[in-house]
């Protein structure tokens, strides 16, 4: 009889951990659906949604990327703003540890992006930018602490998140999923 409540014990104290490890985190965009896609802007690139590289879920969103569409001066990207991104998602960042966003490149070759974020105003000129290098045919998960996004703009008034790339060379598919808060 004890051993029986030894293990049951052991389960529940263990089924609580990952209960509780996935309370730490807050989905903000799981691009399951056409709505989660419809949002996002796009230049110089377009987006849909696809089942290809989900890494939760049963979406995730595909950004095609070719040099062939390069305006001089510019890059693609795609990016969600203003009361677009609060009818989407939650605004204020300011109780979280981290921004994360799982990724995937299926070109050739090294894809170098650059995420940003701007607060309370789109038109202002404060924003935070982070550059990551995607490898080529893996799984990455990018994540910039809140710390560092509070140095250059108010994390709890978040208004435009902004992935793109300057100007690139070559075709690209990067697939997105899981854009998330760590608490």
């Amino acid at each position: 009889m004890l051993k029986k409540i030894l293990v049951i014990t052991g389960v529940v104290v263990v089924m609580a951990f990952f209960v509780n490890a996935a309370d730490k985190e807050e989905l903000l965009c799981g691009f399951e659906d056409e709505g989660d896609i419809d949002v996002w802007e796009t230049s110089e690139s377009t987006v849909s949604l696809d089942s290809k590289n989900v890494t939760q879920g049963k979406g995730c969103i595909r950004w095609e990327v070719s040099a062939k569409e390069k305006k001089k001066d510019s890059g693609p990207f795609i990016c969600v703003q203003g009361k677009k991104l609060v009818s989407l998602m939650t605004t204020d960042w300011s109780k979280s540890k981290s921004v994360k966003i799982d990724a995937y490149n299926d070109g050739d070759f090294g894809a170098d992006v650059i995420w940003r974020f701007k607060a309370e105003d789109v038109n202002s000129k404060k924003a935070y930018e982070k550059h990551f290098t995607l490898p080529r045919k893996k799984k990455i998960t990018l994540e910039i602490p809140i710390s560092d996004l509070k140095t250059k703009i108010d994390v709890s008034q978040i208004i435009m998140i902004k992935l793109y790339m300057w100007e690139p060379e070559g075709e690209y598919k990067i697939y997105f999923d899981n854009l998330r808060l760590s608490k």
